[in-house]
């Protein structure tokens, strides 16, 4: 399917770029498969969901679902199903808690962030913006917000400083 030789694509043009160390690459293998696949969607191969941008709305994001999501909390459904409500939060919390260790000690490590006995300084200060993220997109309704492994991408490219995640954020 399309699809997957989309995705097969991509990964042989990132591979490609990783191999000669191009600035960048994996920025750039997302914006080559992408246009790739905006071709293959005008030519009729690519059936899925729409890959071109829609600006019928402007730049500025549509925030009118906030007002059916943010701060709606049902606590008489979690007074009334407790033990499910509990084990819904354990859930959630050991899931995150993981994926954040898991991510801040791999792009630390990357990003040679670790001192001379492997630790990693201020660590407390990393998982409670973390915590802050998390508790946020919660009250505004979104899915549970964490940091990825993703981030060690961009720390291989350079972005060490948090700029890159505020430009991020902002686009």
């Amino acid at each position: 399917t399309a699809e997957v030789a989309l995705a097969l694509i991509g990964f042989l043009i990132i591979i490609t770029l990783i191999h000669y160390n191009v600035t960048g690459a994996v920025l750039i293998c997302i914006i080559i498969t992408w246009i790739l696949g905006m071709i293959a969607q005008s030519i009729g191969w690519y059936q899925g969901a729409s890959v071109f941008p829609d600006f019928s709305g402007g730049f500025v994001a549509n925030l009118s679902g906030l007002q059916n999501t943010a701060f709606k909390f049902d606590f008489a459904w979690a007074i009334k199903n407790l033990p499910q409500f509990v084990a819904i939060v354990f859930a959630f919390l050991y899931v995150d808690l993981f994926d954040t260790v898991g991510t801040v000690v791999g792009v630390a490590d990357k990003a040679g962030l670790l001192d001379e006995d492997g630790n990693i300084p201020r660590v407390g200060r990393i998982f409670f913006s973390d915590a802050i993220g998390t508790v946020t997109g919660a009250c505004l309704g979104t899915s549970t917000i964490t940091s990825f492994v993703e981030s060690s991408a961009g720390v291989g490219a350079g972005a060490k400083t948090g700029l890159a995640s505020v430009v991020t954020g902002l686009l």
